[in-house]
Protein backbone atom coordinates (compact mmCIF):
# COMPACT_ATOMS: atom_id res chain seq x y z
CA UNK A 1 0.00 0.00 0.00
CA UNK A 2 1.19 3.53 -0.71
CA UNK A 3 0.03 5.10 2.57
CA UNK A 4 2.17 6.88 5.15
CA UNK A 5 4.18 4.68 7.45
CA UNK A 6 4.89 5.04 11.14
CA UNK A 7 3.50 8.54 11.68
CA UNK A 8 5.59 10.19 8.98
CA UNK A 9 4.45 11.20 5.55
CA UNK A 10 5.73 9.44 2.46
CA UNK A 11 6.29 11.94 -0.34
CA UNK A 12 5.87 11.59 -4.09
CA UNK A 13 6.65 13.56 -7.22
CA UNK A 14 5.78 13.29 -10.90
CA UNK A 15 8.63 13.76 -13.37
CA UNK A 16 9.20 13.51 -17.11
CA UNK A 17 12.32 11.32 -17.04
CA UNK A 18 13.44 8.05 -15.46
CA UNK A 19 16.17 7.73 -12.84
CA UNK A 20 17.22 4.72 -10.77
CA UNK A 21 16.97 6.08 -7.24
CA UNK A 22 14.83 9.06 -6.32
CA UNK A 23 15.01 8.16 -2.61
CA UNK A 24 18.20 10.29 -2.44
CA UNK A 25 15.90 13.28 -2.79
CA UNK A 26 13.62 12.14 0.05
CA UNK A 27 10.78 10.65 -2.00
CA UNK A 28 9.13 7.33 -1.25
CA UNK A 29 7.77 7.16 -4.78
CA UNK A 30 8.34 9.07 -7.99
CA UNK A 31 5.92 8.55 -10.83
CA UNK A 32 7.49 8.79 -14.27
CA UNK A 33 5.40 10.27 -17.08
CA UNK A 34 4.99 7.76 -19.89
CA UNK A 35 5.69 4.86 -17.55
CA UNK A 36 3.72 5.19 -14.28
CA UNK A 37 1.35 8.00 -15.20
CA UNK A 38 0.25 9.33 -18.59
CA UNK A 39 -0.53 12.81 -19.89
CA UNK A 40 -3.36 13.37 -22.36
CA UNK A 41 -4.55 16.38 -24.33
CA UNK A 42 -8.01 17.07 -25.73
CA UNK A 43 -9.31 14.41 -28.08
CA UNK A 44 -6.86 11.73 -27.01
CA UNK A 45 -8.20 8.48 -25.62
CA UNK A 46 -6.85 7.33 -22.29
CA UNK A 47 -5.42 4.00 -21.24
CA UNK A 48 -7.63 2.81 -18.37
CA UNK A 49 -4.78 0.70 -16.96
CA UNK A 50 -2.78 3.56 -15.49
CA UNK A 51 -3.27 6.90 -13.69
CA UNK A 52 -3.88 9.74 -16.10
CA UNK A 53 -3.42 13.50 -16.20
CA UNK A 54 -5.46 15.66 -18.56
CA UNK A 55 -3.64 18.78 -19.82
CA UNK A 56 -5.47 21.81 -21.11
CA UNK A 57 -5.74 25.56 -20.77
CA UNK A 58 -9.50 25.38 -21.36
CA UNK A 59 -11.75 24.73 -18.34
CA UNK A 60 -14.73 23.82 -20.56
CA UNK A 61 -12.70 21.11 -22.26
CA UNK A 62 -11.76 19.74 -18.83
CA UNK A 63 -15.39 19.66 -17.72
CA UNK A 64 -16.22 17.49 -20.76
CA UNK A 65 -13.47 15.03 -19.79
CA UNK A 66 -13.96 14.81 -16.00
CA UNK A 67 -15.09 11.20 -15.95
CA UNK A 68 -12.12 9.91 -17.97
CA UNK A 69 -9.10 11.18 -16.00
CA UNK A 70 -7.66 11.20 -12.46
CA UNK A 71 -5.75 14.50 -12.39
CA UNK A 72 -6.32 17.77 -14.23
CA UNK A 73 -3.49 20.12 -15.13
CA UNK A 74 -5.20 23.42 -15.99
CA UNK A 75 -2.17 25.13 -17.51
CA UNK A 76 -3.79 28.57 -17.47
CA UNK A 77 -4.55 28.31 -13.72
CA UNK A 78 -7.87 30.05 -14.36
CA UNK A 79 -10.31 29.95 -11.47
CA UNK A 80 -13.46 28.31 -12.84
CA UNK A 81 -16.13 27.60 -10.22
CA UNK A 82 -18.05 25.13 -12.39
CA UNK A 83 -14.93 23.03 -13.00
CA UNK A 84 -13.90 23.21 -9.34
CA UNK A 85 -17.27 22.08 -8.00
CA UNK A 86 -17.52 19.22 -10.51
CA UNK A 87 -13.94 18.14 -9.73
CA UNK A 88 -14.71 18.14 -6.01
CA UNK A 89 -17.93 16.18 -6.53
CA UNK A 90 -16.06 13.49 -8.50
CA UNK A 91 -13.16 13.46 -5.99
CA UNK A 92 -10.60 14.33 -8.66
CA UNK A 93 -7.45 16.44 -8.27
CA UNK A 94 -5.95 19.49 -9.90
CA UNK A 95 -2.23 19.24 -10.61
CA UNK A 96 -0.18 22.34 -9.84
CA UNK A 97 3.22 22.17 -11.53
CA UNK A 98 5.86 24.02 -9.56
CA UNK A 99 8.05 23.43 -12.60
CA UNK A 100 6.08 26.27 -14.18
CA UNK A 101 7.78 28.54 -11.63
CA UNK A 102 11.15 26.82 -11.53
CA UNK A 103 11.71 26.89 -15.27
CA UNK A 104 10.67 30.49 -15.93
CA UNK A 105 12.43 33.80 -15.32
CA UNK A 106 11.73 37.45 -14.55
CA UNK A 107 8.27 38.84 -15.12
CA UNK A 108 7.04 35.50 -16.45
CA UNK A 109 8.01 33.85 -13.14
CA UNK A 110 6.31 36.60 -11.10
CA UNK A 111 3.13 36.27 -13.17
CA UNK A 112 3.08 32.49 -12.74
CA UNK A 113 3.57 32.79 -8.97
CA UNK A 114 0.66 35.26 -8.83
CA UNK A 115 -1.62 33.02 -10.94
CA UNK A 116 -0.74 29.90 -8.93
CA UNK A 117 -1.23 31.76 -5.66
CA UNK A 118 -4.69 32.88 -6.71
CA UNK A 119 -5.46 29.35 -7.97
CA UNK A 120 -4.44 27.48 -4.78
CA UNK A 121 -6.31 30.02 -2.60
CA UNK A 122 -9.36 29.43 -4.80
CA UNK A 123 -8.96 25.64 -4.44
CA UNK A 124 -8.58 25.91 -0.67
CA UNK A 125 -11.60 28.23 -0.38
CA UNK A 126 -13.83 25.77 -2.28
CA UNK A 127 -12.13 22.72 -0.71
CA UNK A 128 -10.97 21.30 -4.05
CA UNK A 129 -8.09 18.83 -3.89
CA UNK A 130 -4.83 19.49 -5.69
CA UNK A 131 -1.33 18.08 -5.76
CA UNK A 132 2.03 19.75 -6.29
CA UNK A 133 4.58 18.18 -8.65
CA UNK A 134 7.78 19.36 -10.29
CA UNK A 135 7.24 17.67 -13.68
CA UNK A 136 11.03 17.89 -13.95
CA UNK A 137 12.52 17.08 -17.34
CA UNK A 138 15.92 16.07 -15.97
CA UNK A 139 17.88 15.40 -12.80
CA UNK A 140 18.54 19.12 -12.25
CA UNK A 141 14.83 19.97 -12.16
CA UNK A 142 14.03 17.62 -9.28
CA UNK A 143 13.48 19.29 -5.91
CA UNK A 144 13.42 17.72 -2.46
CA UNK A 145 10.12 17.54 -0.55
CA UNK A 146 11.38 20.35 1.69
CA UNK A 147 12.07 22.57 -1.33
CA UNK A 148 8.63 21.80 -2.75
CA UNK A 149 7.10 22.70 0.64
CA UNK A 150 8.88 26.06 0.56
CA UNK A 151 7.69 26.77 -2.96
CA UNK A 152 4.19 25.83 -1.77
CA UNK A 153 4.55 28.44 0.97
CA UNK A 154 5.61 31.03 -1.63
CA UNK A 155 2.35 30.45 -3.52
CA UNK A 156 0.29 30.84 -0.36
CA UNK A 157 0.04 27.43 1.25
CA UNK A 158 0.76 26.71 4.88
CA UNK A 159 3.58 24.26 5.53
CA UNK A 160 1.05 21.54 6.42
CA UNK A 161 -0.96 22.13 3.23
CA UNK A 162 2.20 22.00 1.13
CA UNK A 163 3.39 18.80 2.83
CA UNK A 164 0.04 17.12 2.40
CA UNK A 165 -0.16 18.10 -1.28
CA UNK A 166 2.96 15.99 -1.99
CA UNK A 167 2.13 13.11 0.37
CA UNK A 168 1.20 9.65 -0.82
CA UNK A 169 -1.51 9.65 1.82
CA UNK A 170 -3.43 12.13 -0.31
CA UNK A 171 -3.23 10.25 -3.64
CA UNK A 172 -2.22 6.75 -2.63
CA UNK A 173 -5.69 5.35 -3.24
CA UNK A 174 -5.66 6.46 -6.87
CA UNK A 175 -2.31 4.84 -7.59
CA UNK A 176 -3.21 1.77 -5.51
CA UNK A 177 -6.35 1.25 -7.63
CA UNK A 178 -4.22 0.87 -10.76
CA UNK A 179 -1.53 -1.29 -9.16
CA UNK A 180 -4.17 -3.90 -8.29
CA UNK A 181 -5.25 -4.31 -11.94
Amino acid sequence: MLKASGGRLDFFDIVNFDFKDFSKFGFSKVFVAGKDVFFYKGGERRDAKSPSIFLSSDAKEMIKNLKFFDFFYLQSYDTNLELATKLKKRKKFFLVSIGDILFSKGIEKANKIAKMSKFVKFCNFYDVDFILATLANDFYGVRTPREIERIGEIIGLTRQQARFSISLEKVGDIFEKYSQR
